[in-house]
């Protein structure tokens, strides 16, 4: 059919047409036939043409232009050789192009992207976009194509690729393909490896016993036969080397090991043969946990004061590993071997983000338990506002209730000079300087003052120092600052100096910061005066080459602290805890006595009633599912805990030392306290019969529990969970489905390369809460596992669609018969018609134009046509005469009628009463004219007609 509707519906509207015929037969207007009847097919005809335009009806035409997407695999399974000849491919391929047929270029890794739009003329000389090259995601540039194909034309994608998918699935893409038409062939780009070793996999048990034998089993593959030698590595350590001897195919080698010390531990094999010639597929990673007794991480910030919590944790016969700053896991399988984790006195800003994250995952995602302890370095005042770390903790570390506070002015004086737009470790510094300003002023009251000064070459105010009531419009001047120029800093202190020096505020404080070397001047002594007029001042330098020697000095002149960060990702935290610290409204030291609760769980068995005062404490907000088991006599909490995900964690806002806690450690219940605070975050493991593993397969992996009771009989029904942890320390909740019996089964991709630690949780068949722990390790990405071409996959895209395996470049052209469908819409034309011809047709029913008001019109457009040299015959009797003409017609015709009329003769004697003396006068009416008369008799005829039409209805 030539025509088709997207909207065949809207044709249901034709049905309105009947309903004009019958109300015109039943109309009463008094309009000449010939008029209605041109008005009602106007009618007609513009409801049709509504209706065809409201079905969006199309002209469809046959056409034979061809697009082809020319789709090329950049992912770093293929090599430079196989990238040129794909590339000679599309050339060739290209010089055979027909008419007006179209083509276009796709290149795929981990994502795809269109790198040459379909176009008649193609030219290819380099790939020119910039894509991650780590995987290969053969079904996003399927469905790129697709999307990107013009209308009305055939499509044909041309696959240039090894098929080695290690996301998405090209198969079921290509089943979308074949449903629209879209023929797919395949150009297999082989890669020629002649000789290769590579690891496989290293096959660790997740869990150890302390002294007893076992094996690593490293599974190894191998081109041709080869000498290979594997070196061992034991958390970090040389362990071993060994000689092997590989045949072609799969080998598995074991390596015997011992360890007499519990821990976690992570294995590394180091795979070296001089046949080899690929060095990213020569590592296999795998790691493994020896448990004895429950065991603490203990982190003090305050060397020398962890004594006395851990002669408490000794005497309760918990085990504690102590450490400082350095001593905090890097890698979440190394925190995996603790069962809880004390914070006491910890800045925020020496800690990084990713510790951060992996101790909120440990606690949401492996049950590990947190404990955090108060202390000037502690909560909110340590810098853990909008941190991970607050995440998982029971408070917030703000003040969200009213509370009369003391007023505060600060003055942020940062450096925008030219260096700050630099990046170190892949974050810029001048961004996160604004995301630290932007949070310092989140923490702020509204009756508090707030500036903020630039400065490069010169200083320039950006925010004047003001109530910090309008946040929002303080936020987007901050967010407005661009790096750029000298670094001059005397001018922004001294300016601050001015500002601060005006303000009423009991606490006055200047922030400065800097990445560099600033112009010389007096900094010493403006700061100095600043002192002198009750102005404090702290100091970040962030960097090497910032003046670390300078602000060492300012900050202890301006009795202020200072930092330095090389990971400018802790900026935000600094400023955050100057910003608590700075009015120390956040910090109590006024001894008081705590009110307990006495049915928590953390309190039972104490003697409350003997329970000493505490001397100080850190000012937080309770979040809303805890529970707070002591709180200060005004309400602020001190004892706090909560699950989080599946663990538990309990804030502490006093300390556990000799400062806030010196008569606490004296206490007779001190011991048993922390026991219990201790051991109620202590993550719980059961030792069941049940095994939990988890197994790769590609791109994905699965978390495995076969759950068979010490009576060897399958455990069905049992419904287990696992949360699953990959390298972005992101956790993601999955549930077990169950596959055979007592084998229950959960599945999840495994895109990155490193640790992926699966805590699987489940009830056993005595009804006992149970929760085991397994992981793998991604040693390096997979797109350096394939060494062949996924041959099965190609041939099934191609079969699919109807395509070609090893086409030939000159065929990429030639077309198919039956050619596309190519559908123009003209809705809009015929509703631009209809409206052009509505006014007609209004003015049809409701003008009524006589024959002479013509002249009117063709007067005027006799006086509008002179330009166009028209000639228009002059009408032989003018307007004007006409008129005249018909006066005086009309006054021949009233001296007519007055003839005709008799008057009656009045008696003059009788005056004004006098009555007529004839009876009766004879009056005559006027005569109507020829054409008066036809004009009324047509307009009576018409009237009974259509009165006649309204009795019949």
């Amino acid at each position: 059919m030539p025509f088709a509707a997207t909207n065949a519906w809207a044709l249901l509207g034709l049905l309105l047409i009947p309903y004009f015929l019958w109300v015109d037969q039943g109309s009463l207007a008094d309009v000449p036939s010939r008029r209605r009847h041109l008005s009602l097919g106007l009618r007609v005809l513009i409801v049709t043409l509504l209706v065809l335009a409201l079905s969006g009806v199309q002209i469809v035409k046959r056409t034979d232009q061809l697009c082809v997407f020319f789709v090329l695999d950049l992912s770093d399974s293929i090599t430079e050789a196989q990238k040129t000849h794909a590339i000679d491919h599309i050339r060739t391929a290209v010089h055979e192009m027909k008419g007006d047929d179209l083509a276009g270029v796709i290149v795929a890794g981990s994502e795809a992207l269109v790198e040459l739009s379909p176009a008649r003329q193609l030219e290819i000389e380099e790939i020119r976009s910039t894509l991650s090259t780590t995987r290969t995601d053969l079904a996003a540039a399927l469905r790129l194509a697709m999307a990107a194909f013009p209308d009305g034309t055939m499509k044909r994608i041309v696959l240039l690729t090894d098929g080695n998918e290690n996301t998405g699935k090209a198969a079921d893409e290509a089943n979308l393909a074949a449903s629209d038409d879209v023929v797919i062939d395949v150009v297999p780009l082989p890669a020629d490896y002649q000789q290769e070793v590579l690891a496989e996999r290293l096959i660790v048990p997740p869990e150890l016993k302390k002294g007893e034998p076992f094996n690593l089993r490293l599974v190894l593959r191998s081109l041709q036969p080869a000498d290979a030698t594997i070196r061992l590595l034991r958390n970090g350590e040389y362990v071993k080397t060994y000689d092997a001897k590989l045949g072609a195919g799969v080998v598995s080698l074991e390596l015997p090991q011992v360890i007499d010390k519990e821990g976690s531990y992570s294995f590394d094999c180091v795979i070296e043969s001089d046949t080899d010639t690929l060095a990213e597929n020569n590592r296999a990673l795998g790691f493994s946990v020896i448990r004895g007794q429950p065991k603490v991480l203990y982190c003090e910030g305050d060397p020398g004061e962890e004594t006395y919590l851990l002669d408490a944790l000794h005497a309760a016969n918990v085990r504690a590993d102590v450490v400082g700053l350095a001593g905090v896991p890097t890698a979440l399988a190394q925190l995996q071997q603790y069962d809880s984790i004390i914070l006491s006195d910890v800045r925020a800003d020496l800690i990084s983000l990713e510790q951060m994250k992996m101790i909120r995952s440990g606690v949401r995602d492996l049950g590990i338990g947190l404990v955090m302890l108060g202390g000037e370095d502690s909560f909110g005042v340590g810098g853990y506002y909008q941190t991970p770390v607050e995440d998982a903790l029971p408070v917030y570390m703000d003040i969200r209730r009213k509370r009369r506070l003391p007023s505060v002015a600060m003055e942020l004086v940062i450096d925008k000079s030219g260096s700050m737009g630099g990046t170190i470790m892949g974050a810029s510094k001048m961004a996160l300087a604004r995301e630290a300003a932007i949070a310092a002023v989140e923490l702020l009251d509204s009756k508090d003052e707030i500036g903020v000064i630039c400065f490069d070459g010169a200083a320039k105010e950006v925010v004047k120092l003001q109530r910090a009531s309008k946040k929002g419009r303080i936020k987007r001047d901050i967010s407005s600052v661009r790096p750029g120029g000298g670094t001059q800093m005397y001018g922004a202190l001294q300016l601050a100096y001015q500002r601060l020096s005006k303000s009423d505020a009991k606490h006055k404080h200047v922030i400065a910061l800097t990445d560099g070397h600033t112009g010389g001047a007096d900094h010493e002594g403006i700061v100095r005066a600043m002192v002198a007029n009750g102005i404090t001042m702290s100091t970040v330098a962030v960097g090497a080459d910032s003046a670390v020697g300078l602000l060492q000095r300012l900050a202890k002149i301006g009795k202020g602290n200072f930092y330095f960060s090389d990971t400018p990702r802790s900026i935000p935290r600094i400023f955050t805890r100057e910003t608590m610290l700075v009015s120390r409204t956040y910090v109590i030291e006024d001894p008081f006595q705590p009110r307990m609760d006495s049915s928590s769980q953390l309190l039972r068995g104490l003697d409350l009633t003997s329970v000493p005062p505490l001397l100080g404490y850190v000012l937080t907000t309770k979040k809303e599912l805890s529970t707070n088991s002591m709180v200060t006599p005004t309400g602020d909490p001190v004892l706090t805990s909560w699950r989080y995900g599946l663990g538990r964690s309990v804030a502490f806002t006093s300390d556990a030392k000799r400062r806030w806690a010196a008569q606490w450690i004296s206490w007779g219940g001190y011991e048993k306290f922390w026991e219990q605070v201790i051991r109620w975050t202590i993550r719980s493991v059961q030792r069941s019969p049940y095994q939990v593993w988890v197994e790769q397969e590609g791109n994905t992996a699965r978390a495995i529990l076969e759950a068979i009771d010490r009576d060897g009989n399958f455990v069905n029904f049992i419904e287990p969970e696992a949360r699953v942890v990959g390298p972005t320390l992101e956790g993601q909740a999955l549930t077990m489905q169950q596959v055979a019996p007592g084998r229950y089964e959960a599945e999840f991709p495994t895109r990155d390369v490193g640790q992926y630690i699966a805590n699987v949780v489940f009830t056993d068949a005595q009804g006992q809460a149970n929760q085991q722990v397994a992981g793998l390790q991604v040693s390096y990405p997979p797109e350096y596992a394939e060494l062949e071409p996924n041959s099965p996959l190609l041939a099934h895209v191609t079969e699919t669609t109807d395509g070609q395996l090893e086409p030939e470049a000159t065929s990429t052209f030639v077309k198919r018969r039956g050619g596309a469908r190519r559908s123009t819409d003209i809705w809009p034309m015929l509703a631009a018609i209809a409206l052009l011809l509505f006014p007609i047709d209004v003015a049809l029913r409701r003008l009524m134009i006589e024959r002479e008001h013509l002249a009117y019109f063709q007067e005027a457009f006799n006086k509008l046509a002179w330009w166009r040299r028209i000639s228009i015959p002059t009408p032989e009797t003018a307007p004007m005469g006409r008129l005249l003409k018909r006066k005086q017609d009309a006054q021949e015709t009233y001296e007519e009628e007055a003839e005709s009329v008799t008057v009656p003769l009045r008696s003059t004697a009788a005056g004004k009463n006098a009555r007529p003396t004839e009876a009766t006068a004879k009056t005559t009416r006027p005569a109507k004219t020829k054409a008066g008369a036809a004009q009324e008799t047509g307009r009576m005829s018409r009237l009974l007609d259509a009165k006649k039409r309204a009795r019949k209805r």
